[in-house]
């Protein structure tokens, strides 16, 4: 076993890296209390759950009575365990996985630059330069807002090993956004707006202006180089036929010219020749046409609400060019839609009309389905009124304040246009 300094890198249940601790000396306590040195997020967490400490160089975790238990490496421990290189803990949803001396540390080049556009964080900015940043209005948040819309544990921002930066929402109050649409989990892009509550960032990808690690000048002609390296056989073959055509055009104006002075006998008039027929020769392809975009028939199908048929061919595109931006905002998009999709169907199977409210007021408002939404709380609006009342008559405080939020919350959406 090597001795410290241990690095503990914590994954989610997707396998995410979230967190990454170095630990030399002293404790840590993992557990969902916000006091604690690591926090975990999860209901399957206890407030205090664990406790990782270094004594004479060695690594131990400790099981701090946790209704869900510690394992280490599959196996659940009820007392103090030293904990060996490589070892997998388990703790609720979550995998620490240990690493010792010279194990791999965070990475320092900035993922994700948020620049501030309003409230609390006006022209601040916000460097993203490890794996997982917390984002929310508590202390232990790595970006802290203090702002009331914003959650103590709001949301995290998330670098992928192939560079791509996601926003995951940790089940705030008033939602994250994405370009005023509201989002669980998403991909950020280059000019994207990014809200916490109430509080709104510019996003700016750091390396969105580069091509090879070569800096790519602004404007349409930034565009049109990105485009060449992205297509390079197609704009090569292209270029030929481009030099071509011009050929093509300077011989033929060759031709036509005309001498400066007459020949011999230029009065006689000639014998008429027979007129040479020759085959047309077919024009070529013109340099600039583009090939055919498949997003559009992706496009097509999305608005004919075919989101199964959309998926596949936006699938297509991203196997054959991974970080198209367009096809990853539209598959977003289509996972955002079949949600919207399954919301609906659920709600056509649910009988208690407080929770179908609920549910069908997460519809996006720009959602392809958000009529059908509107339509089903229109007719809920009267029975939802009635419950309010009742409630707040019999001053049940609780259901008094949840009711009146859901009412005003479904008005609100019916008056929208």
């Amino acid at each position: 076993m090597a001795d410290g300094p241990y690095t503990i890198v914590i994954e989610d249940r997707h396998g995410t890296p979230v967190q990454e601790v170095s630990l030399d000396a002293g404790e840590r306590i993992i557990g969902r209390y916000r006091e604690c040195d690591i926090l975990l997020p999860s209901e399957n967490v206890s407030r205090r759950h664990a406790r990782l400490l270094v004594e004479a160089g060695r690594l131990f975790v400790e099981d701090l009575n946790s209704a869900n238990g510690t394992f280490v490496n599959g196996i659940r421990i009820h007392e103090r365990t030293a904990v060996a290189d490589g070892a997998v803990v388990r703790i609720g949803d979550f995998t620490v996985r240990v690493q010792g001396a010279g194990g791999t540390q965070g990475p320092s080049a900035a993922h994700v630059r948020l620049i501030g556009r309003n409230l609390c964080v006006s022209d601040q900015v916000f460097e993203v330069d490890r794996a997982t940043v917390v984002v929310g209005r508590g202390r232990d948040a790595d970006i802290t807002l203090p702002d009331p819309s914003v959650s103590r544990v709001h949301a995290r921002l998330i670098s992928q090993p192939d560079g791509h930066v996601l926003v995951e929402d940790m089940g705030s109050a008033n939602g994250t956004f994405v370009n005023s649409q509201r989002v669980r989990i998403w991909q950020l892009a280059e000019g994207d707006i990014l809200r916490f509550g109430n509080v709104e960032f510019l996003v700016e990808i750091p390396t969105a202006d580069t091509v090879d690690g070569l800096k790519v000048p602004g404007g349409w002609f930034g565009r049109v180089l990105v485009a060449f390296r992205e297509n390079l056989p197609w704009s090569i073959a292209s270029v030929f036929a481009l030099v071509a055509l011009v050929a093509v055009g300077v011989l033929a104006v060759g031709s036509l010219s005309v001498p400066d002075e007459a020949p011999p006998g230029a009065g006689v008039p000639a014998a008429p020749t027979p007129a040479v027929t020759q085959s047309p020769t077919p024009a070529p392809p013109p340099a600039d046409a583009a090939p055919p975009d498949p997003l559009k028939d992706a496009l097509d199908l999305f608005a004919r609400r075919d989101l199964d048929g959309a998926a596949r061919v936006v699938d297509e595109v991203l196997r054959a060019r991974p970080a198209d931006p367009e096809a990853v905002q539209m598959s977003n998009r289509i996972a955002v839609e079949r949600r919207a999709r399954e919301t609906l169907q659920a709600a056509a199977i649910l009988k208690d009309p407080v929770a179908v409210a609920a549910s069908l007021l997460d519809i996006p408002g720009d959602s392809i389905f958000r009529d059908d939404a509107r339509g089903r709380l229109k007719t809920l609006l009267p029975d939802l009124e009635r419950r309010k009342a009742r409630a707040c008559r019999a001053r049940k405080v609780v259901d008094c304040a949840r009711l009146r939020g859901l009412v005003t919350r479904t008005e609100a959406v019916l008056a929208a246009p």
